[in-house]
């Protein structure tokens, strides 16, 4: 039998399913599965990830610069 260990993480409940599932391919999906998640794990263009908050955060700041150039390009009679 391998060595293993265990680890105790605190992750968010809609996470633990994906989690399990996760630890679960790796104990017997092989070489190849581990493979891709690696790839998938250091590939900068797939594992970027933000928050729906912080998405909303950077429109609302776009849109108050872009209320400013208007404002500021509006002719003066």
């Amino acid at each position: 039998m391998p060595e293993t260990k265990q680890l105790n993480v605190r992750i968010e409940p809609e996470h633990e399913a994906l989690a399990r599932k996760t630890i679960e391919r790796l104990r017997r999906g092989g070489a190849a599965f581990r493979e891709a998640l690696n790839a998938l794990l250091h590939d900068d263009a797939a594992a970027v990830y933000l928050p729906a908050s912080e998405i909303r955060s950077r429109f609302d700041n776009l849109e108050a610069r872009i209320a400013r150039l208007e404002h500021s390009q509006t002719p003066k009679d």
